[in-house]
């Protein structure tokens, strides 16, 4: 069975932010430590005007834009921008967390079953969800927010991006 518009959008979302949340649960981030505050994963764009508690990860679905694969078909290449804002609470757990996030999306992890920078979808409208399609994940790219005057929970602000790369064969 194949999915079409807002639902295959939503699954892509879904897929995405479960792959970098297992891969996290993984490598231990969403574990009590005594050396860093609790690590918490959301999936919305916060506002700059609201007050996020470090160490927070926001997943944030951004732009797509859209091209014919064929003449005259239903088939189309949609890329979606997609930032994973990281709030850390010092330099050391923003750069560690950034550099975690940036190769689980890369495939960079093979010790979590992380070999490629290919994105699993799951359907998970099944009571046991199975993969129904793939994704490339390219363009992968991390930045340090650095704003003018930071209030005190973006001092330590990274920007992960990642361009989701889906090819809707239109059948």
């Amino acid at each position: 069975m194949t999915v079409h518009g807002g639902l295959r959008q939503r699954l892509i979302k879904d897929s995405l932010f479960n792959l970098v949340r297992d891969g996290l649960t993984d490598l231990g981030w969403f574990e009590a430590s005594p050396a860093r505050r609790d690590v918490k994963m959301v999936a919305k764009l916060i506002p700059l005007t609201e007050e996020i508690s470090p160490t927070t990860i926001a997943m944030a679905p951004l732009d797509q834009s859209e091209r014919e694969l064929e003449l005259g078909s239903s088939a189309a290449e949609i890329e979606w921008e997609i930032y994973f804002d990281i709030f850390a609470e010092n330099e050391a757990i923003g750069v560690h967390l950034a550099g975690d996030v940036k190769a689980i999306l890369g495939g960079r992890y093979p010790d979590i079953g992380r070999t490629s920078p290919v994105l699993p979808v799951y359907d998970y409208r099944q009571a046991t969800p199975s993969v129904i399609f793939t994704c490339d994940l390219q363009d992968i790219s991390v930045d340090r927010a650095l704003l003018e005057s930071p209030r005190p929970w973006q001092q330590y602000w990274w920007q992960i991006r990642v361009v989701v790369v889906d090819e809707d064969l239109g059948y």
